[in-house]
């Protein structure tokens, strides 16, 4: 079994989260708006969003996952370097920033021919799009010029997530990414030596979580933790971990969608604001991955040949997956105008199916050979050994 066989197993499944909320959304209204408080009195409603069985849909628990395994890869691959230094840092931020952008530009290509070929036609589709996302709908507007350029520079630095809802998790996977190569910068200082060392950097993530306590960024601390324990050997107590692992763990079955009392929320517990929701969401993301540092069985699970082949291809299917579901919800409407459940049966089914296919084109044609060049380009001090686990460190969602 590889090392990291099964953190690409964890991403197939928290990609199938993502595409199960986004074919959900489409096919139940109440998924709209995670902000809004739903009618809980009864019935389908309650059985399917109010209990453990929404987090088989729940994108935000999936993305706060992806946060934490980011978190956790990226520092204990910088960890990996015995003297990393400041030009170090810069370099690295630059390969993360090509390692993200580069499979957008080819995603954002792909969108511009299937709206030159007219396969798919987003002004048909701007209702559905504003009513199912909550956000903008596509530029209409668009030329490939400018769709290069929100691949390279207004998306990462900008969050501008015209074409594509998803790219607003790159940007904060970027800023993320940079601050964890600083921070890992200042906690493995050569003059930090010994004990000093080890109480230096769990200070620095006790601070970072007290600090980052209210915020999306508490999943990236959360996983720089988990490599900061895993560095100084503080994993051996694996009682008391599995305990903690399962207390965080039971977040998520308290952070149900919508906030009022129902009869698998009994104490309110609920989450009302999808804010908060991220927040607990990555506890729990941090206490599933602790619980598959520490299980044999879980790492083996994970690291099926069949998840591997999802998970490797994941960020290229994330990156895709949107216009593969408007496209099928477009054909959808024409293969089975009169019914709905076969409707989205098809939309599904074409969804899952388009989106492996497509998205495992996109990585094998851009996505692995930047990954290889990447790993080629020369850095300073130690740093070969941090582009060891440069593949493994990327985006999720």
């Amino acid at each position: 079994m590889s090392r990291d066989s099964y953190w690409d197993g964890l991403r197939a499944l928290l990609l199938f989260l993502v595409l199960n909320e986004h074919i959900a959304r489409m096919l139940h209204p109440v998924l709209l708006n995670s902000e809004v408080l739903i009618d809980n009195s009864g019935g389908i409603d309650v059985a399917l969003f109010f209990s453990p069985i929404q987090l088989l849909f729940n994108g935000a628990a999936a993305v706060s996952v992806m946060f934490c395994l980011t978190g956790y890869l990226i520092s204990r691959s910088a960890f990996k370097s015995q003297n990393l230094l400041s030009f170090d840092v810069i370099i690295l931020f630059l390969k993360r920033y090509l390692r993200i952008c580069i499979p957008i530009v080819g995603a954002m290509i792909i969108t511009y021919l299937a709206i030159a070929t007219g396969v798919f036609e987003p002004q048909r589709l701007s209702p559905l799009f504003i009513t199912t996302f909550g956000y903008e709908p596509f530029n209409l507007d668009v030329s490939f010029v400018e769709m290069i350029k929100q691949a390279l520079v207004t998306t990462p630095f900008l969050m501008n997530r015209d074409n594509n809802p998803m790219l607003w998790v790159v940007s904060v996977e970027l800023y993320a990414s940079f601050a964890l190569y600083l921070l890992c910068l200042i906690t493995t200082n050569k003059w930090l030596k010994g004990n000093i060392q080890i109480m230096v950097s769990l200070s620095v993530c006790a601070v970072l979580i007290c600090l980052n306590h209210h915020e999306i960024s508490i999943a990236f601390v959360l996983g720089h933790t988990l490599a900061v324990l895993e560095r100084f050997n503080l994993l051996r107590h694996r009682k008391l971990l599995s305990v903690i692992a399962t207390i965080a763990l039971g977040g998520f079955l308290f952070v149900l969608k919508g906030g009022e009392q129902n009869p698998f929320n009994f104490v309110g517990a609920g989450v009302h604001q999808l804010d908060s929701q991220y927040i607990v969401y990555g506890w729990g993301g941090a206490g599933l991955m602790l619980l598959i540092m520490l299980s044999k069985r879980c790492q083996r699970c994970l690291s099926s040949k069949p998840l591997q082949l999802v998970g490797k291809a994941s960020y290229s299917m994330l990156l895709i997956h949107i216009i593969v579901l408007v496209i099928a919800t477009k054909w959808g409407a024409y293969v089975a105008p009169h019914d709905v459940v076969y409707q989205y049966m098809f939309v599904s089914i074409v969804t899952y199916i388009g989106t492996f296919w497509l998205g495992t084109g996109l990585y094998l044609a851009i996505e692995k050979p930047v990954l290889k060049l990447l790993t080629r380009l020369p850095l300073g001090s130690n740093i070969k050994l941090v582009t060891a686990d440069l593949p493994n460190a990327h985006p999720t969602n």
